[in-house]
């Protein structure tokens, strides 16, 4: 049973002020003085025989709730109506307010449309409502292209593209014809198709026959093609055969208008009826046919995999190929244990297929597919392809998350295939997600190596190089050296001037040596002066470590200068370090004798000069021969 509250509009204590404010303001003949003309019903009954809309809006409105508020608006004047629909405006959105809004305001556009859209004007309507009320005046006033401009004016915050669809939309369910005819009227060329678009997928809902024979008089033949494809494609989804049958019996267009036609035909057959849609592919031209039959396999996968490839197998070769590389991921995605089985049962074996399955399974199990690679299931390394599991599992296509794929690697057993496995997953997932990535390393701190944070550094020290130095005080005592000196690195590589200044802001944080040494390095070639300043401030094992760059760097610009810093060191690993990197500057002479007697050993010359040689050989074998000879004889 309805439950109907019998108090005044405004409240028990105003009633009597809003029935007064409700008499006032209509006079005898129904005009309305400041108000506007508002003219009033003879048998509208008082404000306190009206029911009170927050009372009615306290629980959910059922059909008999529904039902009251048809009756008794039915009977309200248009100032009472007014003051239901501002009031009804102020409340929050939900089904019920717009079921209310929409009952007020076709009850006062019955009386006086003019007033009802100057009313909806007066509120404040969200975008939202505005165009949903702007509709419930159009159907009241007739939907026709005047009409939407006069709504459109009266109500700015609707985007006008979304209420001309929306409004032809609802006109093509109670007059498709007319709704067509205003259609084909819009000036603006892409909106007419997308209108006559619109009005053909609903006309052909309730009867494409009929739509499809409309058609054939619009004169307009791009409007005509998207109103036929629109039909058609509705008409498919129902009975794909009626439309085909429509098409090679009674179409009336050109040749190559139909082979449009049958290719959308063919699409929407995709969806319902793959099998269908591959034999009208078959009976189309190369470019259309080949889409066509991909789309339709990877459909038919979905539902009977084997006979998808069945499919293929009757297609030239090169053709059949792709196709049943398209099936057999597809079967890999929904069948994995059935598709590997499957796979791995084919006589000759076809490791391509193998992989495509893989792939399938990665993109519905990623923790599966990292399972295959590491058995070595499925055949040759499949390295390449960890860049779909990751990009399934990033993107978010996956249910598996980026830190549970992460841990899975983590316990490859494989040491080899866990390195290499994890530093592609976490190049993958810094892309997209970088801070993610970086709590994860924390998070495992103990399982990863440290070369994870420098990899992670260098890509986010080139969106903020200061925000990434900063970022080492979070990170495990053993990281920071490594993570600040990718940052400093990546820096110096970019703007070795700029290096300098930005290093220098850093001068009393932790991680200030390594990234020094980092930048030393980095400008040796374009600032030896200042690159030699900072390693001096360096400590000893930092220096070793930068010796051997600074070395190497300045040499290729100035070997003379760059010599005879090395000869200012002091023997040992430091100056070694540093002869190592000067030796390895030039690979098309043998050193000279005063160079290599700067080394502090022999076993530290003779490593070097090894190092030189197989550097030598890789571009001049005779002289890595003739060094061999010279400096390390049997």
């Amino acid at each position: 049973m309805a439950r109907i509250v019998v108090v005044a509009i405004l409240g028990i204590a105003l009633g009597a002020a809003a029935a007064s404010f409700l008499i006032d303001r209509s006079s005898p003949d129904g005009a309305v003085g400041d108000g506007g003309a508002v003219p009033v019903r003879a048998s509208a009954p008082a404000a306190a025989d009206l029911p009170d809309v927050e009372s009615l809006l306290d629980a959910p409105l059922g059909a008999a709730e529904r039902a009251t508020i048809f009756e008794l608006t039915g009977q309200a004047n248009l100032a009472t109506l007014d003051a239901l629909l501002s009031d009804a405006a102020r409340r929050p959105d939900s089904a019920d307010r717009q079921f209310l809004l929409g009952t007020l305001l076709t009850r006062i556009a019955e009386s006086d449309p003019e007033h009802a859209l100057e009313l909806l004007s007066r509120l404040d309507l969200d975008a939202r409502t505005a165009r949903a009320m702007a509709l419930v005046w159009l159907e009241e006033v007739g939907t026709d292209a005047d009409g939407i401009a006069i709504v459109l004016a009266a109500l700015p915050q609707i985007d006008e593209r979304r209420l001309r669809l929306s409004a032809i939309a609802r006109y093509t369910a109670a007059a498709p014809e007319a709704a067509l005819e205003l259609a084909l009227k819009f000036d603006d060329e892409e909106f007419r198709l997308e209108a006559v678009r619109e009005v053909a997928g609903l006309w052909a809902e309730q009867d494409a026959q009929t739509a499809l024979r409309r058609a054939e008089s619009i004169e307009d033949t791009e409007a005509r093609l998207r109103f036929q494809s629109s039909a058609l494609a509705q008409m498919a989804r129902a009975d794909v055969a009626s439309a085909v049958d429509y098409l090679e019996r009674r179409y009336q267009g050109s040749a190559v208008q139909r082979s449009q036609l049958m290719g959308t035909v063919a699409m929407e057959a995709a969806r319902s009826d793959p099998r269908m849609a591959f034999e009208i592919a078959a009976r189309m031209g190369p470019s259309v046919r080949d889409s066509l039959q991909r789309t339709a396999i990877d459909r038919m996968a979905r539902q009977d995999p084997l006979a998808a490839f069945a499919y293929a197998d009757q297609l030239p070769s090169g053709h059949a190929r792709s196709l049943r590389a398209a099936a057999a991921r597809e079967f890999g995605a929904q069948a994995p244990d059935a598709a590997l089985a499957w796979a791995g049962g084919l006589d000759p074996r076809s490791p391509e297929l193998v992989h495509e399955v893989v792939i399938g399974v990665s993109r519905a199990d990623p923790l599966r597919a990292i399972e295959l690679l590491e058995t070595g299931d499925q055949g040759p390394d499949l390295l390449n392809y960890m860049s779909v599991i990751y990009s399934a599992v990033i993107r978010g296509s996956s249910s598996v998350s980026p830190a549970e794929v992460g841990n899975r690697l983590l316990n490859v057993g494989d040491d080899a295939d866990r390195q290499r496995w994890v530093g592609t997953f976490v190049q993958a997932w810094s892309d997209f997600d970088p801070q993610g990535t970086l709590d994860w390393l924390v998070a495992n701190n103990e399982r990863v190596d440290t070369g994870l944070y420098a990899q992670l550094a260098q890509w986010m020290a080139q969106q903020d190089p200061t925000a990434a130095f900063r970022y080492q005080s979070q990170l495990p005592p053993g990281a920071r050296d490594v993570w600040a000196s990718a940052v400093a690195r990546n820096v110096a590589a970019s703007d070795p001037a700029a290096a300098l200044e930005w290093l220098a802001q850093f001068r009393d944080a932790p991680a200030y040596d390594a990234a020094a040494a980092a930048v030393a390095d980095g400008v040796a070639a374009t600032h030896p002066t200042e690159a030699v300043s900072l390693f001096a401030a360096l400590s000893p094992a930092r220096q070793v470590e930068a010796a051997q760059g600074i070395a190497l760097r300045w040499a290729r610009q100035n070997s003379a200068a760059a010599r005879n810093w090395i000869a200012t060191l002091p023997a040992g690993a430091t100056r070694d370090a540093a002869l190592g990197g000067f030796l390895s500057a030039f690979h098309d002479r043998a050193p000279d004798e005063a160079t290599l007697a700067l080394f502090s050993s022999e076993t530290a010359r003779r490593r070097a000069l090894v190092d030189l040689i197989a550097r030598v050989r890789r571009s001049d074998q005779a002289l890595a021969k003739e060094l061999t000879s010279t400096y390390l004889p049997p």
